[in-house]
């Protein structure tokens, strides 16, 4: 079983550019563990290493690190191995690399399905990263929309999606989605702000003499569901421009 890209791994590092590499059965091995404790334990058998755990978030660090595997010989890694395991998960380099390049390629496919679905191009400021961009574009016309959203701020980065109701009648849209990202996110109090959760959305168009610009302005009731549970409100004021 292969370790999950969406996760952190926690690998053993040197020097720059130096990776734990061993040898087994005529084939070059490094290791990857899923927890740092994991990591941490192995280190403490062979501190003659002089190595340090160094964790990867990203996908782009993940793959940095499966392609320095590559140039260095390197054919697949011992998943969460220990000393004294009788066997151990094993998984391709050229697997992992793979798989970093089928999702990278189904982001820019989504995204490109975005920008072609796209009523609008929204940029905001303040709930719930700090700066956000987005797409807005039609799920039943003249009634429901579909947003979204990445934004990055002092303490966060991350993204979500919002279906946004309209008013008959009126400038009003009400709204529920959902948003995760790394960092608190932005809300009041700020203390109880957490990474992720869902909100509803309660916004309105201020009429503005601005031609394909709108501007609006929105409330968000917040109910955080990691890293603990937890109420908040966020707001956010924002241009759209007519695609």
């Amino acid at each position: 079983m292969e370790p999950e890209l969406s996760g952190t791994w926690y690998v053993l590092e040197g020097e720059p550019g130096e990776h734990l590499v061993v040898e087994a059965l005529g084939r070059r091995l490094s290791g990857v563990w899923t927890t740092r404790a994991g990591a941490e334990r192995f280190l403490a058998f062979y501190p003659e290493l002089g190595m340090r755990v160094s964790p990867l978030e990203s996908r782009a660090l993940k793959e940095a690190f499966l392609r320095a595997l590559g140039m260095l010989k390197v054919e697949a890694v011992l998943v969460d191995y220990q000393p004294g395991a009788h066997q151990a998960r094993l998984a391709q380099v050229e697997e992992l690399l793979r798989r970093c390049g089928v999702r990278r390629f189904s982001v820019l496919a989504l995204v490109l399905l975005g920008v072609a679905l796209a009523q609008r191009a929204e940029v905001s400021l303040v709930s719930p990263f700090g700066l956000q961009g987005g797409l807005r574009f039609p799920l039943v016309p003249l009634l429901l929309d579909g947003r979204v959203y990445g934004g990055v701020g002092l303490e966060a980065l991350g993204g979500g999606v919002d279906l946004l109701l309209k008013v008959p009648l009126t400038d009003l849209y009400l709204g529920l989605g959902g948003f995760y990202g790394k960092g608190r996110a932005l809300s009041l109090p700020q203390d109880g702000a957490g990474q992720g959760g869902v909100r509803g959305v309660l916004g309105t168009w201020l009429n503005l003499p601005l031609p394909l610009v709108g501007v609006y302005l929105e409330f968000h009731p917040i109910y955080y569901l990691t890293p603990s549970q937890g109420f908040g409100l966020g707001a956010a004021l924002g241009v759209s421009l007519g695609l």
